[in-house]
Order: C-alpha cells, then sequence, then structure tokens
C-alpha cells in the first residue's frame, strides 16, 4: 500500500501543478464597446465641469486665467507636481525602524517527538521526547534599523526634494509656453473679430462682381480675354478672402481651446482691447544674466546635479559596513517553556566584500556622472544664450514688421476710399473697386497679424528670459479675481530674484494694432 501510494505521489504533483498553472494564467480582455461608450461619456462629464461662464467681452488677463484654471496641459503640470510633493511627503518614513507585528496559531497533526544518542557510546535511546504541544499561539511585536539604510533614505529624501522642485520648474515652463500661445491666439482673435464682418462684405461684392463679369461674357458685351483675365483676377480675389475667412475661424477655436472652453462655445473679445504696457528690454547682457537666473530648464539642470551628486554619495554609503539594530518582544503559549514571554535584542555588523572590491570603479562612475550633469548643464546653459539672442532679434524683426505694415496698411486704405469716391463718381470699374477693397482689407489684417506676432516675440522674450508674469498664489481665486491679479502683476513690472541684476525700465505704451 505505501509502495502504490508512493507510486501515485508524482502523478498527484504533476495534476496539482497543471491546476494551479490553469488557474494562474491570465489572458488579455479589451474593453468592450458597453465600457468604451462609459469612458467616453464620463470623460466628457469631466473635462469642462464647473467652469466659470463667460460673462462679457474676455480680456488678455481673462483669457490667461482662464487658462491657467481649465487648460488640461497646465492641469496635468500641476498634478504631477502634487504628486511630487506627496511623494514627498512620505520620503521621511523611510528612514524610521521597521517595526512589524505579528501573531499566529500553530497546530500539528502528530507530536513533535525527538530521540537522541550519546556522544561518547553513540547508543540511540528508545525513549521519545516531546518538548512542544501540538496547539501553540504565537505572537511577537519587534523593530529593525539598519543604520546604512538610514542613511540611504535619508540622502534619497533629500533626492526626492529635488525632485519635487523639479516637477515645480516643469510646471512654470509649461505656463511659459501656454500663455506664450495664449498671447498669440488672443490677438490674431481679436484680429479676426474685427476684419469678419467687412470680410463677409467683400466676399459678398466679389461674388457679386464676378457674376457681373460672366452675365457680361455671355451677353458678348467684353471681349472674351479681358473677361476671362477678369475673371481670373477676381477668383484669385475670392480664394484669398476664403482662406483668410478658414483662417479666422480656426484662430477663434484655437483660442477657446487654450482657455479649456468645450469646441464651439460662443464667447466675444472687447472691441477695443486694452493696449498691453511693456516695459522696454533690457540690454543684452543683462538679459543673459536673467535668463540664466530664472529660466526654468536651468534650474531643473541645477536640481539634476544634485541629485546626481547625492547618488553618488548613496553609492559609496552602500561599500561601508552596516549595522543592524534589532529587538523584539515575543510571546509562545507552549506548555513545555519555562518563559512563554521574552525579550530579545541584538546587533549585527555585515559588509559586502565583492561590492568593496568595486569601489575603483564606483568612483570612476560617480565621476563620470558629474562631468555628464555638469556638461549638460553648460551646453543647456550655451543654448539659452543663444535663445535670448535670437529672441531679441525675433522681436526687432517683428516690431519692424508691424511699423511697415501700418505704413503699408495706410496706404492701401487711401486707396480704397479714393476707388470708393471714383466708382460713386461712376469713373471707376467693378472690378477696381473689389480689387482695392481687397486689397485694403488684406492689408489691415496683416497689419493685425503683424501686431499679433509682435506680442508673440515679447512674449517669446518673456519665456526666454524665465520671467512669471503671474502672482505667487493663484489657487482658490475664481477667474475675475485671478485675471485681476494677473493685470496688477503685468502692471508693476517684471519682478526679479535678488540674485538677478536689477532693471530699471520705464513703462512705455505699445502701439495700437
Amino acid at each position: 500500500m505505501r509502495q502504490n501510494a508512493a507510486s501515485r505521489l508524482p502523478l498527484v504533483a504533476a495534476g496539482c501543478a497543471a491546476l494551479l498553472t490553469s488557474a494562474c494564467s491570465v489572458q488579455p480582455r479589451p474593453f468592450t464597446a458597453a465600457e468604451t461608450a462609459a469612458r467616453v461619456a464620463a470623460d466628457r462629464a469631466v473635462l469642462y465641469a464647473a467652469q466659470e461662464p463667460v460673462q462679457g467681452p474676455v480680456t488678455l488677463e481673462e483669457a490667461f486665467a482662464r487658462a491657467l484654471r481649465y487648460n488640461l496641459d497646465a492641469r496635468l503640470a500641476a498634478h504631477e507636481q502634487a504628486v511630487q510633493n506627496r511623494q514627498l511627503a512620505l520620503a521621511p518614513f523611510d528612514m524610521l525602524p521597521r517595526v512589524a507585528a505579528s501573531a499566529g496559531y500553530v497546530t500539528r497533526d502528530r507530536e513533535l517527538a525527538t530521540r537522541s544518542f550519546s556522544s561518547s557510546t553513540g547508543q540511540v535511546s528508545n525513549d521519545t521526547f516531546v518538548g512542544s504541544d501540538r496547539n501553540r499561539n504565537v505572537a511577537d511585536l519587534g523593530f529593525t534599523w539598519n543604520i546604512l539604510d538610514f542613511g540611504a533614505s535619508y540622502m534619497q529624501a533629500q533626492q526626492q526634494a529635488d525632485r519635487a522642485l523639479i516637477a515645480a520648474e516643469r510646471r512654470r515652463k509649461t505656463i511659459h509656453n501656454l500663455l506664450q500661445e495664449v498671447e498669440g491666439a488672443y490677438w490674431q482673435a481679436v484680429a479676426a473679430q474685427r476684419i469678419q464682418p467687412r470680410l463677409e462684405t467683400t466676399l459678398t461684392q466679389t461674388r457679386r462682381a464676378l457674376a457681373t463679369i460672366e452675365r457680361l461674357e455671355r451677353a458678348r458685351s467684353l471681349e472674351p480675354s479681358e473677361a476671362l483675365r477678369s475673371q481670373r483676377e477676381l477668383l484669385e480675389i475670392l480664394r484669398q478672402l476664403e482662406t483668410v475667412s478658414d483662417d479666422l475661424a480656426i484662430v477663434r477655436a484655437r483660442l477657446s481651446a487654450l482657455m479649456g472652453m468645450p469646441p464651439g462655445s460662443p464667447y466675444t473679445l472687447p472691441s477695443t482691447p486694452e493696449m498691453v504696457r511693456d516695459a522696454p528690454l533690457a540690454p543684452l547682457a543683462q538679459l543673459e544674466d536673467l535668463a540664466l537666473t530664472q529660466r526654468p530648464e536651468l534650474r531643473e539642470a541645477a536640481y539634476d546635479g544634485r541629485i546626481v551628486a547625492l547618488e553618488a554619495r548613496r553609492a559609496l554609503l552602500r561599500l561601508l559596513p552596516g549595522i543592524t539594530l534589532n529587538g523584539s518582544l515575543n510571546y509562545d503559549s507552549n506548555s513545555f517553556l519555562l518563559y512563554n514571554n521574552w525579550a530579545e535584542a541584538g546587533a549585527r555588523l555585515a559588509l559586502d566584500l565583492v561590492r568593496l572590491a568595486s569601489l575603483p570603479q564606483t568612483l570612476e562612475l560617480n565621476a563620470t556622472q558629474r562631468e555628464l550633469s555638469e556638461t549638460r548643464r553648460q551646453a543647456l546653459s550655451m543654448a539659452v544664450l543663444a535663445q535670448v539672442h535670437v529672441a531679441a532679434l525675433q522681436l526687432a524683426r517683428a516690431e519692424a514688421q508691424h511699423q511697415r505694415a501700418v505704413r503699408q496698411d495706410a496706404v492701401e486704405q487711401r486707396i480704397a476710399r479714393l476707388s470708393g469716391q471714383r466708382q460713386a463718381d461712376q469713373a471707376g470699374s467693378d472690378l477696381d473697386r473689389v480689387r482695392d477693397t481687397a486689397s485694403a482689407l488684406l492689408s489691415e489684417l496683416r497689419r493685425h497679424r503683424t501686431f499679433a506676432e509682435l506680442r508673440t516675440a515679447r512674449a517669446t522674450m518673456d519665456a526666454t528670459i524665465g520671467q512669471d508674469p503671474l502672482p505667487q498664489e493663484v489657487a482658490g481665486l475664481d477667474i475675475q479675481t485671478l485675471a485681476a491679479e494677473i493685470r496688477r502683476v503685468r502692471a508693476e513690472g517684471p519682478s526679479l530674484p535678488p540674485s538677478a541684476p536689477q532693471v530699471v525700465a520705464s513703462v512705455a505704451p505699445e502701439r495700437a494694432p
């Protein structure tokens, strides 16, 4: 019987193994159509929830405020920073001793019986001895503290503090980029709102003139070549105007998306928005110092350098002997014990000799990592300095292009007025009037666009030097209060850190778009 049972043991073990393997297997399970529909509905309900309604024309500062509050990129950066801060709050717990409590119940189907033999005669005793109950209750409360792990955890907590600061700098960078996009899109949307009524009127006049030329051609009132040339020119004007109309619609949709508003949400902009007042640019040397001091990327690289240095110290710390202190309070209900509860304490010293042999390579690796971090930061500093010069050149070019567009628009508007007077005197053709009107309209649009490009170039310069156009605290403020705070900060001018050179700048009014 024992042999049969022993021969069946491999079969039973194989069957149990097959059963466990089949039970632990996991098959891919894609989302069902109902689950996907539920997720989409939940996302739609959350995306635009709890937004303050638009009340009146949206100012530039309100557009900034709505982008900060509702734009998902800004909210994502804020959540990433919050996660790093939560991890920083948990980091000190890794430095505490490990304290564990356990309790259990132990049972046996047979007695724990033993026999012994004499070390002098080698005779085995025929008597058996029992030193433990079949059923026992056990419990213990113990702590373990490794001094080496404490030091490593302390350095890791310092690294986590730097990671939290890095998350804050990345959020600053996200906000800089977001506000730069909002600035350009806002002024383009203002141009679209101003130009749209005249654009619709000009489109109607162009289509009417084209229909007139086609009717005259069919009536043979015009030479075929002249009629075709006129149609070609009118169709080209119509194409340009329709392209402009489509672009203007896209601009409003883009600004709406940057503000985190639902697609197609109606909103208006001020018909005569307040002109932005900017401080004149400081000399390039001071702008370079500002950029090297304030840019989020450089601050992030500096914090990353500290993380690398701490990681090198952690690597050296792991090579030292580790001292472990432990203690516990124990209980065992075993009736054969003289004392059922007792306390233990101990200390242990451990040294990994194989890891100690890697000390030279560890030192070389640490030195190489520090050099890499410094080289990366220096390369980034060089790129930042180049960006400052490029941003200054782009700003100067945008100013020159805007001034030229203003002069060209003045000329085109005068031509359009003269064409209108000739039409009133029956001295000009419909084609000339439409051509001059469309040219004046496109010239005005070009003036608005160059102003938007000028504002974008100035926002690019502010982002390039790392200038924060926001108040220190924005949490908990409603849209209008936040917009008022942004307006106050922008009116006060740059707020420079103590380590940055102070730039004395007077406030000059910006040219109207």
